[in-house]
């Protein structure tokens, strides 16, 4: 018999004593669970147990069937595809995971990282121009980035070339004329809190199945956890299996962790404290295609530069925060006088 838990903290006792039996857990840790909604066996059983089948069918995004027709017939077409990404470890994950799809089925697929200080976030007029004028793409797809850019689309539709946007932030009123994927659009997709990487994968599940999606399960654990998301549902069994996985995330990673002290059974503390702040320091610091360059490239010598550019970026960074925490105590020391 499946017993149901009250949301509110009168917890069903025959409920959370028969849990407790049930999955060999303490009696606390049963009504915790409930008090923040995993209130029902099933519920219980898939937060405890994560696995590949808690992934939700991709098709269940309104305009992913629309999108996967429109990147096949480009593919046949021998178009250029051009990955607009982010300076963040969430970003720099999703042009990661698209890059190597595409490369792995031979497309023609160049990246674009905006500069921090330079291009700003996301799509923007002058930065589309500043591709243009080297190589113009005949399809863009972004991630982590292009929901609330209504003008720029219409912009590059003005220059014939398709768009479909990946995102996973909040929109604003207008949305972007194109094929959009994003769970805080989408009416009927059921988990609303993917993080970029995570929609980036669902694209490719849709584009080619559940199991090539989980050739980048590490990669896209990396960014779930980074980009600190609710840790249930889809994202929960996306760490789980990443983690379990990383061993077989890309070479350059892998080197980084080894650098930052991370062994092959990585936590997601290992992950958020040590590794993701290096990764997102080259965005910070220098140039995000450092550390994007480090997710693609397999050649040992190279990954061993790219490493020392990223940690000496992220010493870069810890020097200004800590040079940027003395001027203000002071100033504040120096207020309190007053």
């Amino acid at each position: 018999m499946k017993y149901v838990c009250s949301l509110n903290q009168e917890f069903n006792e025959e409920f959370v004593a028969e849990m407790s039996k049930l999955f060999n857990l303490d009696s606390h840790l049963i009504r915790l669970l409930c008090s923040r909604g995993i209130d029902t066996q099933e519920k219980i059983n898939n937060f405890l147990n994560p696995s590949i089948t808690h992934l939700h069918d991709p098709y269940l995004f309104e305009n992913m069937k629309a999108a996967v027709e429109l990147i096949e017939k480009h593919i046949e077409n021998n178009s250029k595809f051009l990955i607009f990404g982010d300076y963040d470890v969430d970003g720099i994950s999703a042009s990661a995971i698209l890059i190597k799809y595409f490369e792995s089925v031979g497309v023609n697929v160049s990246s674009f990282m905006p500069n921090r200080y330079e291009d700003g976030y996301g799509l923007n007029i002058n930065t589309l121009d500043k591709i243009f004028e080297k190589d113009i793409p005949n399809i863009i797809i972004t991630v982590d980035c292009g929901i609330t850019s209504v003008e720029e689309v219409e912009y590059i539709k003005s220059k014939g070339i398709d768009i479909v946007v990946t995102d996973h932030h909040e929109r604003a009123e207008q949305l972007p004329n194109c094929l959009i994927i994003n769970p805080k659009v989408s009416e009927t997709y059921p988990f609303k809190s993917l993080c970029g990487a995570g929609v980036a994968l669902k694209l490719v599940q849709a584009l080619a199945g559940i199991t090539k999606a989980s050739e980048y399960f590490p990669i896209c654990a990396i960014a779930t956890i980074a980009d600190i998301v609710e840790l249930f549902d889809e994202n929960r069994a996306i760490v789980a299996l990443g983690l379990k996985n990383i061993d077989k995330a890309p070479a350059g990673v892998l080197k980084l962790m080894h650098e930052c002290g991370i062994s092959k059974n990585a936590k997601a503390s290992d992950i958020a404290f040590k590794l993701a702040p290096k990764i997102n320091a080259s965005g910070r610091m220098g140039s995000a295609e450092t550390s994007l360059e480090l997710y693609l490239e397999t050649n040992p010598n190279q990954i061993k530069k790219l490493c020392s550019q990223i940690i000496e970026f992220n010493n870069q960074r810890q020097q200004l925060c800590d040079k940027v925490y003395k001027k203000k105590k002071t100033f504040l020391s120096t207020k309190d006088i007053f």
